[in-house]
């Protein structure tokens, strides 16, 4: 039991963390879009183009778009198989190579940040979903939130997969706690917070078959 939890709870909740960061950084630091939570950044969309607001629009289509190929090529990178293999490996460095340049492109062209950043965060949802936990989601919590939500009307009794979903949900919280704290104090670092996440994920992850 506590290698499964190890292997899946563990690396997820720093997934989501690395999320938390993103979506932190991509709202305050770029101009409040969404680039892990779709959902949020839907709404966004819409807001914006009610208002005639060109610009947002067009950096929430942006990171729109940067998802839906992520996830895409997520799918594609990491097969059918649920576990932390080869092809996850694969797509967790493809992941990390895309939030490496977002972090280089920090400051620089808000569109290049945007769409490093959401096709990052579509790749994760895209592998997260391959890794096959039921009722979890590293990029966005609302489905997390209602399956623990879920065991608890059950009254069920807590197991491993509800402490899972609580740290999935926490940990995006910290992440975006976090973001917010390295721009109001560390601005030039704050970029490579997800970064660090992401390599953590690839190192404890690294050799499982």
């Amino acid at each position: 039991m506590a290698r499964t939890r190890y292997r899946h709870g563990v690396p997820l909740a720093v997934l989501a963390f690395a999320a938390g960061t993103a979506d932190g950084l991509s709202y305050l630091g770029v101009g409040q879009v969404f680039t892990a939570n779709m959902t949020g950044n839907i709404v966004l969309l819409g807001t914006s183009v009610s208002r005639g607001a060109v610009g947002e629009a067009a950096e929430s289509a942006l990171a729109f778009g940067g998802f839906v190929v992520g996830a895409l090529g997520g799918f594609a990178l990491a097969g059918r198989d649920p576990r932390w293999g080869r092809r996850t490996r694969v797509a967790l460095l493809v992941e990390l190579a895309l939030l490496v340049l977002f972090a280089l492109v920090w400051g620089t062209w808000a569109p290049a940040v945007v769409l490093c950043a959401g096709t990052a965060m579509g790749l994760q949802s895209a592998l997260a979903t391959r890794i096959g936990v039921s009722g979890i989601s590293t990029t966005y919590v609302t489905g997390t939130l209602t399956a623990l939500l879920g065991q608890l009307a059950e009254l069920a009794r807590p197991d491993a997969s509800a402490v899972r979903r609580l740290g999935v949900i926490a940990a995006v919280g910290v992440g975006a706690a976090t973001a917010g704290a390295l721009l109001r104090w560390a601005e030039p670092v704050a970029p490579w917070a997800p970064v660090v996440a992401v390599l953590a994920v690839v190192v404890m992850t690294w050799g499982e078959e």
